[in-house]
């Protein structure tokens, strides 16, 4: 039977804590300086949110990639996952990406100074990158009260709450894509407006519709033209309409009368119009400062 666990922890504020070498032992030989200050609480939360990220980013990669890649392996460092995804238009839109390149700044200066200050100007960042989201999710909150409300939070609560964000927002968009991996889209029993439908389930901004034309390029291949409207209210008496389309032509010959879609090359082509669709529309939406 093990002893029961008397001492918890040896340091207690300022006591116990090696002390560092002073700055000019070179010339003077050894002389020590007392470690002070330390804020243990601080330190711990700002390593918690740091790894709980990553945690999120491995998944996140793991799920973009081919599933015989050696990514036990591949022991890469956290600013090379983040250039992984560095081009991941919808990580970018939020600004997800700036923010979490701000906290891994945040927990290298930790890493590397027990005595380091949080600087304020990451605090800022991460704060507008908050601050924004909110305003684009919070339609019945005024900027003002947005800002309020952020105000009432310390450095180190803005810090877990954009952790929050993160992991929340990477966790949607790694059920988006574990769905369709695990769906793969049975093809050959879907038209063109289910394909769209089931595309990025949940995350899609805007109404995506899709009609068959009466005419074509080809014989026996059908024309669609596929369209996405966003309506923003930032005045109630003068809506903005956003609307965009392209034309979609399936392939030659896999086709029924249910308009199916040949698994084989209309796949990859109906992606790419909806991916450049979205693109336009996150554009659009960013020019509009939202």
């Amino acid at each position: 039977m093990s002893e029961k666990k008397i001492f918890k922890n040896l340091w207690t504020g300022d006591d116990g804590i090696p002390p560092k070498f002073n700055k000019d032992f070179m010339q003077n030989g050894p002389e020590w300086q007392k470690v002070k200050g330390l804020d243990f609480e601080q330190i711990g939360r700002i390593l918690i949110c740091h790894l709980s990220i990553e945690h999120y980013i491995n998944k996140l990669i793991e799920f973009q990639t081919p599933t015989d890649f050696n990514w036990d392996d591949s022991r890469l460092s956290f600013s090379q996952k983040l250039k992984l995804l560095s081009k991941n238009k919808r990580l970018s839109r939020h600004q997800i990406i700036h923010g979490i390149e701000t906290l891994n700044k945040i927990r290298n200066k930790f890493s590397h100074n027990l005595e380091a200050k949080i600087d304020l100007v990451y605090i800022d960042v991460i704060r507008e990158i908050l601050f924004k989201f909110r305003v684009s999710v919070k339609k019945n909150e005024s900027e003002d009260e947005i800002k309020h409300f952020l105000d009432l939070y310390d450095d180190i609560a803005l810090i877990e709450s954009f952790t929050n964000f993160v992991c929340a927002f990477i966790a949607g968009y790694c059920h988006s894509l574990f769905s369709q991996k695990k769906k793969k889209l049975n093809l050959l029993k879907m038209n063109v407006q289910k394909f769209i439908d089931e595309w990025k389930i949940g995350m899609k901004l805007g109404r995506w519709t899709s009609e068959k034309l009466d005419y074509s390029v080809y014989k026996n291949e059908e024309m669609f033209i596929i369209n996405v409207e966003l309506k923003i209210n930032l005045d109630p008496n003068i809506p903005i309409i956003i609307s965009k389309n392209r034309f979609f032509q399936t392939s030659y010959n896999t086709l029924s009368k249910e308009h199916q879609l040949n698994p084989n090359f209309d796949e990859n082509m109906l992606v790419n119009i909806l991916e450049d669709l979205e693109n336009q529309l996150n554009e659009e939406t960013n020019h509009l400062g939202l």
